[in-house]
C-alpha cells in the first residue's frame, strides 16, 4: 500500500464515493465479471505487447548519438532482469507488461495516471536520476492542473470526506496531494473521445437477457415438470435466434473494442475479415506509437534534463509491421497475388 510512511506522494486506492459519482464502479464491473467485457479488455490490453515466441522478446529500443547513454538507459529500461532497478515496473518484469497496464486502464476509465519516483542511480559506474518506480494512482481521484494557455502545469490528487484515507489507522491523514508535471505520467484512451467500457454499456442489456435465457433453458430442460412463466418462455424461444443476437451484440463491443470479431455464431466473409485484421493491425499501431510519444515526452524529456543529456534520448518501436507494409499485403490479397494463408503468416503471426 502506498502510504505516506514512505515520504511518497499519492495513493493506489479507490475512493469509493468518487468513484459511485463518475460512473468507475460500474466500468470496473464489467472487467470483473466474465460475461461482460473481461475478455474484451484483457485482449486488447496485453495484445498491445504480446509475449514472444521466438527468441527476440524486445519491442523498443533507444536512440541517442552516445552510444553509452544508450547503453545505460538499454540496461536500465528494456533488459527484463536489469540489476540497477527494483521494481521500477512494479509487478511487471519489462516495459511493454508496463504499457498493457496502462492501457488495460485507458480501455476502463479512459485516462491513467502513474506516479514517477525519481531518484538518483548508478548503472555502470555512473550516476543518473532515474525513475526509480512507477506506481498507479487513483485515476477517479486526479485532476489535471493547467496554466491559462492550456498546457499542463501539474495534477492534483484529491479524496473525499468519505474515502478509506480517512478510515485507515495505519495512514496518516493526508487527503490531497500536488504533483509536478514530470512527477505523473498521464495518459488519455487514444482511439475515440469516449473509451471502450463506456461506449459499450448500452449493449450490456442484450448480452445479459442471453445469459439469463441460457440460465433458464437449461432449467426448463432439467425440470420439466414445473411450468413457472420463465421456464415456458424459454422452451418456446430459439436457441439459435437468441444466440444470433447475443452474437450481434457482443460484434458491436469488439467493434468498440477496437478489436477482432473473433465470434463462431456470426458469419462473415473471407474480404472482411481480412480487412477486419488489417484495420485491428493499424491501429494497434496507432496506440503503440501514442504510450511511445507519451513515455518519451514525460519521462525521457524530464530524464535528459535532469541528466542534462542533450539531445534527449528517445524511445523507438521495433519488430512491429508498419501501417505501409500491412496496406501492402491487404492490397496483395485483394490483388489474388496472395491466399489468405499467406495474408496471416505474414501479417497476423507477425507479433
Amino acid at each position: 500500500m502506498n502510504n505516506r510512511r514512505d515520504n511518497r506522494k499519492g495513493y493506489w486506492f479507490e475512493d469509493e464515493f468518487k468513484s459511485f459519482i463518475r460512473g468507475y464502479y460500474d466500468y470496473e464491473s464489467t472487467y470483473r465479471d466474465a460475461m461482460k467485457f473481461s475478455i474484451e479488455v484483457d485482449k486488447v490490453s496485453h495484445n498491445l505487447f504480446p509475449l514472444r515466441r521466438d527468441s527476440d522478446k524486445t519491442f523498443f529500443e533507444i536512440d541517442h548519438p552516445n552510444s553509452v547513454i544508450v547503453d545505460d538507459l538499454t540496461e536500465y529500461f528494456l533488459e527484463e532482469y536489469s540489476r540497477s532497478r527494483d521494481r521500477l515496473y512494479r509487478d511487471h518484469f519489462h516495459l511493454g507488461g508496463f504499457l498493457n497496464s496502462i492501457m488495460h486502464f485507458l480501455v476502463i476509465y479512459r485516462e491513467s495516471f502513474t506516479a514517477i519516483d525519481w531518484d538518483k542511480k548508478s548503472i555502470n559506474n555512473k550516476e543518473y536520476v532515474l525513475p526509480s518506480e512507477f506506481r498507479y494512482l487513483s485515476a477517479s481521484t486526479m485532476s489535471v492542473i493547467r496554466s491559462n494557455n492550456g498546457s499542463i502545469k501539474g495534477y492534483k490528487q484529491k479524496y473525499s470526506p468519505f474515502a478509506e484515507v480517512h478510515r485507515d489507522p495505519t495512514i496518516e491523514k493526508v487527503s490531497e496531494f500536488e504533483f509536478a508535471a514530470d512527477e505523473i505520467l498521464h495518459a488519455l484512451y487514444p482511439l475515440d473521445e469516449e473509451q471502450p467500457v463506456k461506449k459499450s454499456m448500452h449493449l450490456l442489456k442484450p448480452i445479459q437477457k442471453f445469459w439469463n435465457y441460457t440460465i433458464e433453458e437449461a432449467e426448463s430442460r432439467a425440470n420439466t415438470s414445473s411450468h413457472r412463466l420463465e421456464l415456458e418462455k424459454a422452451r418456446f424461444t430459439s436457441l439459435s435466434d437468441q444466440r444470433r443476437k447475443y452474437g450481434l451484440a457482443r460484434a458491436k463491443v469488439r467493434k468498440n473494442f477496437h478489436w477482432l470479431l473473433d465470434l463462431y455464431d456470426l458469419s462473415i466473409t473471407e474480404y472482411y475479415d481480412i480487412y477486419l485484421v488489417t484495420r485491428y493491425r493499424k491501429e494497434l499501431n496507432k496506440t503503440r506509437e501514442y504510450l511511445i510519444n507519451e513515455f518519451n515526452n514525460q519521462v525521457f524529456k524530464p530524464l535528459a534534463k535532469k541528466n542534462k543529456i542533450t539531445p534527449y534520448p528517445k524511445l523507438k518501436l521495433r519488430g512491429f509491421l508498419t501501417d505501409t507494409q500491412i496496406e501492402e499485403y491487404f492490397e496483395k490479397y485483394r490483388n489474388g497475388e496472395i491466399d489468405i494463408k499467406e495474408f496471416i503468416d505474414k501479417v497476423v503471426n507477425k507479433d
